[in-house]
């Protein structure tokens, strides 16, 4: 087994909660230096147009003069992550993708983090972040250390209450067709990696990721939720997506699972009204995929 992080995987998605008010303490630069470092390494995974920053409000106002105060509920930080993303295929999944690994390691870090997702580009937020042309920031992270203690473990009693919030597995994941529910039993080792998907934070809570396993491949669709949020001129659950491919692949590294990520939509899995498919995760063996599958990796 691979430990991603200092505690089990399960442990940290179990005990992540949206934090909304934080002491005023600042970050210590060591833990930020060690957040940054990994951020870079989730992006390189995807090699998308997409630049990170972790905004320090006091520092950027006194720098550049920009006032960015706070932003709705939030309240006690003044350190954000920021993404500009450069629109593109599979944009904003990939960047789910890449902040939620941040989200993950910042609670393993005993940091307590908040996905706040809006239109962000013509904000003090994009000013600071200098947007260029064809970029757009479609969601920030809240970060700071949670108001009440920052002991991840001591949170899990807490923590563990959302799960019962969340869709049952028979509603999100499916054996070779949408007709046939997948069970924790015959997902065998891979029960406790759809269960950390199925713990994943969405928008709303409305948790749009469907899974169907077909032998060796796990295909990701993306169930809309009609109407939802249509006025940003963007599908956040997009995002959504890109989030339940990180906990899907970190869970899946953990068992020492062997995969990756392919664009190859299965034939004839018929897919419900307003559901589209959206990538695939393909187990792989030690020799690999074959030649034709690697010309289709989400690094494309």
């Amino acid at each position: 087994m691979i430990e991603v992080f200092t505690v089990p995987l399960a442990e940290v998605v179990r005990a992540r909660s949206s934090v909304r008010a934080y002491h005023r303490e600042p970050i210590a630069k060591e833990v930020l230096h060690q957040l940054e470092t990994y951020m870079e390494q989730a992006r390189g995974k995807v090699k998308a147009g997409i630049r990170l920053e972790m905004i320090d409000v006091p520092s950027l106002e006194q720098e550049k003069g920009v006032k960015l105060g706070t932003y709705g509920v939030i309240r006690g930080t003044s350190t954000f992550i920021v993404p500009a993303v450069q629109r593109a295929e599979m944009d904003l999944e990939h960047m789910g993708y890449i902040m939620e690994h941040a989200v993950l390691y910042a609670a393993s870090l005993g940091l307590g983090t908040c996905w706040l997702g809006g239109t962000f580009t013509r904000s003090e937020f994009g000013k600071a972040l200098e947007i260029r042309e064809g970029e757009y920031i479609p969601a920030i992270i809240a970060l700071g250390y949670p108001r009440g203690g920052r002991d991840l473990l001591g949170s899990l009693m807490r923590a563990a209450a959302g799960s019962k919030s969340r869709k049952p597995w028979q509603d999100v994941f499916f054996d070779r067709a949408f007709t046939h529910p997948l069970t924790p039993e015959e997902a065998g080792a891979f029960a406790q990696v759809l269960e950390l998907v199925r713990l994943a934070p969405s928008g709303s809570n409305k948790q749009p990721w469907r899974i169907v396993r077909d032998r060796d491949r796990y295909h990701f669709y993306l169930a809309h939720t009609k109407g939802y949020s249509s006025s940003r001129g963007f599908s956040p659950q997009r995002i959504d997506i890109g989030i339940a491919m990180c906990h899907f692949e970190l869970a899946a590294e953990e068992l020492g699972e062997q995969g990756r990520w392919v664009r190859q939509e299965p034939h004839g899995a018929m897919a419900p009204p307003d559901t589209e498919y959206v990538i695939s995760w393909m187990q792989e063996g030690p020799e690999g995929p074959p030649a034709a599958v690697k010309q289709q990796s989400l690094q494309k």
